[in-house]
């Protein structure tokens, strides 16, 4: 399949999807209600479902039971050495050797825990049931102190029995079915008439085996039952693939409610934004275990709501590595001279790259750090006198870059990460290139929301979006959303553009002055604070629930899919929310406009003028405002294709700059 029509293929999946919302996913009370009465028997998940479940409960147990196992061994005067790795440990191979070494059940997916406990002092030379018996209780104590009864599920229970249903609970678990029914029971959940354990019946709900087996210790055909849970895998994929109807409800993860409030950008940065910087936070600290990052450099501008949504998250899971959350100021302007040394034709081409009005040298020479009126004219860019005066203001701002970088202690060690919104590493490559040579350097790395960049060879990680993974819609949804997210992320303060001493010799950041595009930064304040507030009260409501065992690619399609939907098909008032925003480049002071364009004609009615406002910054929302879901389509599928082809983008841009007659 081509690249393109595997991306039109992407987008209309996508597109589909989402015109489908939620309806699907999570049913409502009318549709359980009929889902009910064609039933004769109602199969419940607990974890998850029946009962909500700290996302902390399995760390938190191989710890506890590390204390519990000594504990009881003191009770019964055992002198059993701890070992030298810990009790968590040992435990966790006796489970594995248990699952290996079952030839009648092979690869059967949980081993009770009470086998594993049993095989624990075996192991070591005794045979007590009393200490397995008092771990199984102070494990189900501590299950109890870590999960809590869903409500919503319980009025669904209450509703199977007093139609006469027969209830019955189904869970992948190592516990067994009388463990589980103690829990329950502990938690006043009365009225489960069986409980099918995986781990007793060496078969699991995701390859199908265990409903097999409900369904013919119940004597009951496929059609006569329901199945409830909250994973769509192992509960509704798998129910219906037995033959068994199946509801997905919505797990406690998904479910953050968003305030009652009249503020829509509060609602939107709650509910919309909230969700992906979640995202963003669980694959940051992925990250930090997987490479060990002691220190996080976040730097200005667009990094200081991320800094403030991982202090957030560090806040309510106080069991995860604790990284230094530092803030530097640090730009491209700030580092763009110190590095090159000159300005040449590759920088005017990269000039030329950013969208904004004015002369392209003057543009160049102030995104350098240079004054266009004090620089005299320039006949050719080899010029002699032009490129003396460049290499002397380089190497004073590359002078005051090294002390800067010495004081912020970046590039000392392998145990610091820069981390910004992205979108090119242009920062982390400026930096790595300029020092290569600088005896004592280590190469920076860097973590970014999203990392766009054709041919990127730097040790960087695009968390939510990397077009070295694949080139793909999905992997540019950061990229295509970076004008909604960077207003969103950044810092009050103005661009750095260098660094200066002060009266005592002390060096400062040097930062641009109150420009119009810096008054119009100002004058979205009110939005842009609702929105940063929206995310981290959602932060500080979802952190604590989040499923780390969840995987690192599933978070990431998932964040994905949100900021796609963002970028093409925005809804009313998430267009009426970011429409007051701007888009401003730091070196080019005068230049602020909004993210819509004022003028809104319908593209059939005066295509001209249409046309004229696809310069609006947010693209997608323009499109969306102005054609509705229809034409939405027909440009994400036009995305669609100038990814797989951009030289085809450039072509159709330079036409479509023709035919509005800018």
């Amino acid at each position: 399949m081509s690249r393109f029509s595997l991306q039109v293929r992407t987008a209309w999946r996508l597109l589909r999807g989402l015109s489908r919302r939620s309806r699907r996913l999570r049913p409502t009370w009318a549709r359980r209600e009929a889902a009910l009465e064609a039933a004769q028997l109602v199969s419940f998940d607990i974890f998850g479902t029946l009962l909500i479940q700290d996302p902390a409960l399995r760390a938190t147990l191989d710890t506890a039971m590390d204390t519990e196992i000594e504990r009881a061994l003191a009770a019964v005067g055992s002198e059993i050495p701890a070992p030298p790795e810990g009790w968590a440990f040992r435990l966790q191979q006796h489970r594995d050797e248990l699952a290996a070494e079952t030839t009648e059940r092979p690869a059967r997916p949980e081993v009770p825990r009470r086998e594993v406990y049993a095989a624990l002092f075996e192991s070591h030379g005794a045979r007590c049931e009393a200490l397995t018996e008092a771990l199984m209780q102070a494990e189900l104590a501590l299950h109890r102190r870590l999960t809590w009864p869903n409500p919503d599920i319980l009025a669904l229970l209450h509703a199977a029995r007093t139609r006469g249903l027969r209830v019955i609970a189904i869970s992948d678990s190592e516990l067994g079915g009388a463990e589980l029914q103690r829990l329950l029971q502990a938690h006043g959940i009365q009225g489960i008439d069986a409980i099918y354990a995986s781990c007793e019946h060496a078969a699991d709900k995701f390859h199908g085996d265990l409903f097999h087996r409900m369904l013919a210790a119940e004597g009951r055909a496929p059609g006569q039952c329901l199945h409830i849970g909250d994973r769509l895998t192992a509960d509704v994929w798998a129910a219906r693939w037995s033959g068994i109807a199946a509801l997905r409800v919505p797990s406690v993860q998904e479910i953050v409610e968003t305030p009652i409030t009249e503020d829509a950008a509060y609602r939107v940065g709650h509910a919309v934004m909230g969700p992906i910087f979640v995202a963003w936070a669980r694959l940051m600290m992925a990250d930090v275990r997987r490479k060990d990052w002691q220190r996080l450099a976040f730097v200005a501008r667009d990094g200081d709501l991320l800094r403030e949504v991982l202090r957030q998250w560090l806040h309510a899971r106080p069991t995860q590595p604790q990284p230094v959350l530092d803030y530097v100021h640090l730009s491209r302007r700030a580092v763009a001279l110190a590095a090159a040394g000159r300005i040449d034709a590759a920088a005017m081409a990269a000039q030329q790259q950013i969208r904004a009005p004015g002369e392209l040298l003057a543009r160049t020479l102030a995104f350098h750090g240079l004054d266009a009126e004090a620089t005299p004219a320039v006949q050719a860019l080899d010029d002699p006198a032009f490129q003396g005066r460049v290499a002397e203001a380089a190497r004073r701002q590359r002078a005051l870059l090294t002390d800067y970088l010495h004081a912020e202690r970046l590039g000392q060690d392998d145990t610091t990460a820069l981390v910004d919104i992205g979108w090119r590493g242009s920062i982390q490559a400026a930096l790595n290139r300029a020092f290569a040579s600088q005896p004592g350097f280590h190469p920076l790395h860097g973590c970014y929301f999203g990392l766009w960049e054709a041919g990127c060879t730097l040790t960087a990680t695009g968390l939510l979006g990397d077009s070295r993974r694949r080139r793909s819609l999905f992997e540019a949804a950061p990229w295509q959303a970076a004008l909604l997210l960077e207003p969103l992320c950044r810092a009050a303060h103005g661009t750095v553009t260098g660094y200066v001493r002060d009266a005592n010799g002390n060096l400062q950041p040097q930062l641009s002055g109150d420009s119009p595009a810096h008054q119009a930064e100002r004058a979205q304040h009110r939005v842009t604070d609702a929105l940063r507030q929206g995310v981290l009260d959602h932060v500080r409501a979802a952190a604590r629930l989040t499923e780390l065992a969840e995987p690192d690619a599933r978070v990431r399609r998932r964040a994905q899919r949100r900021l796609l939907r963002l970028a093409h098909w925005p809804t009313k008032e998430e267009i009426a929310v970011f429409e007051h925003l701007v888009h401003t480049e730091s070196h080019v002071p005068d230049w602020a406009p909004p993210l819509i364009a004022a003028d809104r004609p319908a593209p059939w009615r005066a295509p001209r003028r249409w046309l004229a406002g696809l310069a609006s910054p947010w693209r997608g929302g323009y499109v969306m405002a102005t054609g509705g879901r229809a034409l939405a389509l027909a440009f994400l599928m036009l995305d669609a294709l100038l990814l797989a082809s951009p030289a085809l983008q450039r072509h159709l841009q330079a036409w479509a700059r023709r035919a509005a007659g800018l």
